[in-house]
């Protein structure tokens, strides 16, 4: 019985690495079965009889090492040694191998969240990483989608926040946001590699139209009339400047601003 045979013999498995070789192998001499049969298949990818770390785990929950070492070893890898290879059968049947853009989607977000206990050392040298191996993810979206949530920017105030909540120190975000702009932390990493990587990933360099109309809104209801009359006409004139080129995007983004009296 697939489901049973693992509960009866964990024991023995865990003790005797050749126990395990020796189930796969019988697996891998079966394998017609499981391209005859999917979830036969899925039912042995869950069996808690992989070796890593000194335990057993199912399949699914491991990787098999690929062209990319864990730097933080932080991730469960099949310990090929102690199942006694099987890595082409293995990978055949759907085991999930680690490269590098299945780390940076799938573990670098866990690892850069904001309730992970790694050191802010740590946090800047995945950063550093992504930023040397990036070309490798350039077309890879769901990667893209994946780090453009993860707060993966380091920010003066100390904070790792989302690319998304972020801005290049400058002259129009210091002049329209002020105190309320997320500045990167270009002293963390002078690096142009990490800069690019900041833009890819949706830092900006000039305030986005939400901000904007939430300046602007903020301004209305907190600041006297004469100096709302200058910071908002600040704020359309940067408009004005963006506007023949930016029309298409921004138009839409700012209809709220109509609203206002």
């Amino acid at each position: 019985d697939l489901h049973s045979f693992p509960t009866r013999r964990s024991s023995d498995l865990q003790q005797d690495s050749s126990l395990v070789d020796d189930l796969i192998t019988f697996f891998e001499n079966q394998q017609g079965a499981f391209t005859r049969n999917e979830a036969y298949r899925d039912r042995f990818l869950k069996l808690p009889i992989f070796p890593s770390g000194g335990c057993l785990h199912p399949l699914t929950a491991l990787l098999v090492s690929g062209d990319f070492q864990d730097p933080l070893d932080s991730t469960s890898i099949l310990d090929l040694n102690s199942a006694g290879g099987h890595r082409e059968f293995l990978l055949k049947l759907g085991a999930r191998q680690l490269d590098f853009a299945v780390y940076a989607r799938d573990r670098m977000p866990i690892l850069l969240n904001e309730r992970s206990d790694i050191s802010v050392a740590a946090k800047r040298s995945l950063v550093k990483l992504l930023a040397e191996e990036r070309l490798r993810l350039v077309d890879k979206d769901d990667v893209l989608r994946r780090l453009a949530t993860t707060p993966i920017v380091e920010c003066e105030d100390g904070k790792f926040r989302p690319p998304g909540d972020v801005y290049f120190r400058g002259k129009a975000v210091a002049e329209i946001l002020g105190q309320d702009a997320h500045i990167v932390n270009e002293d963390a990493h002078k690096s142009a590699a990490v800069r690019e990587l900041y833009r890819w990933l949706g830092v900006a360099d000039r305030p986005r139209p939400s901000d904007l109309v939430r300046r602007v809104k903020d301004l209305v209801a907190s600041t006297p009339k004469g100096e709302v009359r200058r910071q908002v006409q600040g704020i359309f004139d940067h408009l004005a400047v963006r506007w023949p080129d930016e029309q298409a995007s921004l138009e839409p983004r700012l209809g709220e601003l109509r609203k206002l009296r």
